[in-house]
């Protein structure tokens, strides 16, 4: 599978709290970044990995790659901030060697346990599907606060079809909603391309972005993939800090119990 990772954000939240590196590099545990935890949710052995970046994080991703074995290539945006599909359109002409192949695109500050095999399958038995989108649902502490709103997937009753994805819903039932983890599967980065095209031309923006949950708005099929057993979430710094302090909790327990 090819999976696309961009990563042009500056991490403004996470600069103004103190944080000095890089949000994918900042460190969750001694051996794991960020950014380990994205790529952990994948084939490290199988997949080509894309990475999206600036110019000025070049070395940092070049000794990520190197570092961790990966089958990788670092593409440059210098163009604007216009968020994840914005900036993956912007650098269209540099993935034409995978344009009829299907892509995963994936955020870039979030882990999750689930099976990534069972999804593949899933994939191959929805091949109709022009997008697929891993959801969890249920409690997740980081749900709580009112002011954290995410992506939603809402699908027809009993069924994985999605007739919309809402970005940064309000809902009143937060924990009965189908949130997107962030990772999207398209059928072939073509399909993402023409979608993108759409949403720019309708500006279907928000905060100024063009977001890639939106992307699927203009997708003839999009299902749920609602499976994700685990979602851990470091958007932000109190994100972060209280995922990172529930894991090291949890990874003490398991070396007491060994």
């Amino acid at each position: 599978m090819n999976i696309i990772i961009p990563v042009t954000g500056i991490g403004k939240r996470f600069k103004e709290a103190g944080y000095e590196e890089l949000k994918p590099f900042i460190k969750v545990s001694e051996n794991d970044c960020i950014l380990d935890f994205v790529v952990d949710c994948f084939d490290k052995i199988k997949d080509k990995f894309y990475f999206i970046i600036r110019k000025e994080e070049r070395d940092k991703f070049i000794n990520f790659i190197t570092s961790r074995k990966l089958n990788a290539n670092v593409i440059v945006y210098d163009g604007l901030k216009l968020g994840p599909a914005g900036t993956l359109i912007g650098v269209r002409d540099f993935l034409d060697e995978i344009l009829d192949e299907p892509v995963i695109v994936s955020y870039c500050d979030f882990g999750q346990k689930w099976n990534y095999e069972h999804f593949l399958d899933f994939v191959k038995k929805n091949n109709e599907a022009q997008g697929i989108i891993p959801c969890y649902t249920g409690y997740h502490p980081h749900l709580e606060p009112v002011e954290n709103v995410y992506a939603v997937c809402k699908v027809y009753d009993k069924s994985n079809t999605v007739y919309k994805v809402i970005e940064k819903y309000r809902s009143k039932d937060k924990f009965n909603e189908f949130h997107s983890s962030g990772i999207y599967y398209f059928k072939s980065l073509k399909i993402v391309f023409e979608a993108i095209e759409k949403q720019i031309a309708a500006v279907d923006m928000l905060n100024g972005e063009y977001y890639l949950s939106i992307t699927n708005n203009y997708l003839q099929k999009v299902l749920c993939y609602p499976f994700v057993e685990k979602f851990y979430q470091f958007g932000t710094p109190k994100d972060f800090e209280y995922t990172k302090e529930k894991l090291r909790i949890s990874t003490n327990l398991i070396n007491e119990q060994n």
